[in-house]
């Protein structure tokens, strides 16, 4: 039979006038080199990219649904996976969280809590801790979307605190509290702001041939401001007393300069030998038989701890009890400092945890006290004879005191951040140990007349009073006045003689 192609190749009968396949005309019906065929030509290409086209549309569709689906999935379906994994962080080419300042903190203790943060809230697998080339700690982990690290920076408190106001970190790390000159609209004692995660003490500490068992904070005083240089001026012990400390930038020497030289009054001593680090500091005791330092207590396990005596007070080492309480003369806490306006979700999680439950054991594994409470009649209050007949019946019965010591602000007009949380930690106390009730012992500063000491200590009862019976709670309650100073009623940390004492009876 007969047959003839269109323009498209396609074989029809040759009686066909347009081609059944694609409807076009036949190549022998042009002639050829004619305009027509020019026509034709063209609408053979055209003919051909509409083939194109409709041969692959359907290859087109099938690769932007799935081009489409794989957005929405990351879009929508990761984060939410993510999230159910703990970790909804994003992901930068720096950290998620930067936090800078104190190295007595950043050392050991603020690594650890990252690393437990990352285990057990983000759920990150394989959490290392590592050093960068600059000295930073790195704690970093593996998520569903990638490495998520927190870098540390241990630059001493003052330099932490001014690096978050300039907004330059995200966490500020300090062993003291906030200077005043300090404090601004967004940085400052607001219970948003300021974070208390932990308590430590001063360490003195002295060479194991030093046969000096115990100092007063005068003592302290006279030595590290260089006033007395000889140990023969405290003792059996005969050689030029050598004053180590660290470097202007730490925290330890803030506090030593505030309590203890009450820098109005004494300076430090001009040949006190400055080192970088903790490490060089407890060499420097330990190789050098007439060396005396101070330092955080959480570092001294195997250094020899004098005992302090205060204002008052019979001398006693730091201990889990006396630093609990902040009855050892030189105690102090642990602060995490944000910026209210600029927190952001992030630091927001990890400060709530910093001061949870669940931060506690990592806090006691570095030597740091947790904010946890314990009760036990074990405890000794750490007072002269002539002041414990005002415990004595408290410890005839079955009374016992618990691991914590309200204070004030400075206003006194509420408890301090620290007290307003610990409220809620001495109910679910309470609340495991239902047979026992809850006794305030009420302490103030001395203003030269008992009476007004009485009635003094009388009001900080009744403000913690009321945050007990807000939660419906009732007290009991015993007003000591000025009896017993922790500190001295012209010291710097006056302040610290209004306080509550927390007991279980």
């Amino acid at each position: 039979m007969a047959t003839r192609n269109c323009v498209n190749g396609h074989e029809n009968d040759i009686n066909a006038v347009f081609c059944e396949t694609c409807g076009m005309t036949f190549i022998d019906d042009i002639p050829e080199n004619s305009a027509s065929n020019q026509k034709y030509t063209t609408l053979n290409a055209n003919s051909n990219e509409v083939s194109f086209f409709k041969t692959h549309l359907t290859k087109i569709i099938s690769s932007i649904s799935i081009a489409g689906l794989l957005i929405l999935g990351y879009t929508f379906l990761l984060p939410k996976l993510s999230s159910s994994l703990g970790s909804s962080l994003s992901i930068n080419d720096k950290a998620f969280l930067t936090i800078s300042g104190s190295n007595t903190m950043g050392e050991e203790m603020m690594p650890e809590l990252a690393k437990a943060y990352m285990e057990t809230k983000l759920n990150l697998k394989n959490v290392s801790v590592s050093k960068s080339n600059n000295g930073d700690i790195i704690v970093s982990g593996q998520g569903v979307q990638g490495i998520l690290t927190i870098k540390i920076e241990t630059i001493g408190s003052e330099k932490g605190i001014n690096k978050l106001l300039k907004d330059s970190c995200d966490i500020a790390m300090s062993s003291r509290e906030i200077k005043d000159g300090e404090i601004t609209e967004t940085v400052n004692h607001s219970i948003n702001s300021e974070y208390i995660i932990a308590r430590d003490g001063l360490a003195v500490i002295v060479n194991e041939e030093n046969p000096i068992q115990e100092l007063s904070k005068s003592d302290l005083a006279d030595i590290f401001s260089g006033q007395k240089t000889e140990w023969a001026e405290f003792g059996n012990y005969f050689g030029t007393i050598t004053i180590l400390a660290l470097d202007q930038n730490s925290s330890t020497t803030s506090i030593m300069e505030t309590l203890i030289l009450n820098q109005d009054v004494k300076k430090v001593a001009p040949d006190m030998q400055k080192v970088e680090s903790i490490k060089d500091l407890l060499n420097g005791v330990a190789k050098n038989k007439f060396a005396i330092a101070y330092v955080s207590s959480s570092k001294t396990a195997d250094m020899k701890n004098l005992k302090i005596s205060g204002y008052g007070m019979s001398p006693i080492a730091p201990s889990i009890q006396t630093l609990s309480t902040e009855d050892y003369p030189i105690s102090r806490r642990m602060y995490l400092y944000a910026n209210t306006k600029n927190k952001g979700e992030n630091v927001q999680k990890f400060l709530e945890f910093c001061n949870s439950s669940e931060a506690f054991e990592s806090i006691k594994k570095m030597g740091f006290i947790p904010n946890s409470l314990e009760c036990s009649k074990a405890m000794t209050p750490v007072m002269d004879s002539s002041q414990a007949s005002l415990y004595r019946n408290l410890y005839k019965g079955n009374a016992c005191r618990l691991t914590t010591t309200l204070f004030f602000n400075n206003r006194l007009n509420q408890l301090d951040n620290k007290g307003l949380n610990d409220i809620s930690r001495i109910l679910a106390y309470q609340s495991k140990n239902t047979s026992k009730s809850i006794l305030l012992c009420g302490f103030a500063n001395a203003s030269g007349n008992q009476t007004v000491d009485i009635a003094r200590s009388e009001t900080l009862i009744s403000i913690v009073k009321k945050e007990f019976e807000s939660k419906g709670v009732r007290v009991e309650s015993m007003a000591v006045g000025s009896s017993v100073l922790v500190a001295g009623k012209n010291a710097s940390n006056q302040n610290k003689n209004n306080r509550i004492e927390v007991w279980m009876k």
